[in-house]
């Protein structure tokens, strides 16, 4: 069984970094969290990896949204922002035993 991946930053760090600033959409009455998923969901990436599914009981930014007139909701893994953060910060993301 593959161990759960632990984030590297805090909530208020993830939640501070803005994951879709080049949106050039009509968003309204957004939320955005963290939250420990109840049940699988799809993550949406974050432009430097596939998609994939983030398992139960995983840690991810959840976001809802009223976009372009139509209401969506989406969750981004705190693996996916972590090597986001390693990109524009200009580290190497940690080999998998690094991350534990």
């Amino acid at each position: 069984m593959e161990q759960a991946y632990r984030p590297r930053h805090s909530d208020e760090e993830y939640l501070r970094e803005e994951w879709w600033e080049d949106r050039d959409v009509d968003l309204r009455q957004r939320t955005l969290r963290m939250v420990t998923t109840r049940k699988p969901h799809g993550c949406v990436g974050n432009g430097h990896g596939e998609q994939h599914e983030l398992p139960s009981g995983s840690r991810a930014l959840y976001e809802s949204c009223l976009y372009d007139g139509e209401w969506v909701q989406c969750w981004l893994c705190c693996r996916c922002m972590d090597a986001w953060l390693d990109f524009i910060n200009g580290r190497a993301a940690p080999s998998p035993q690094e991350e534990g």
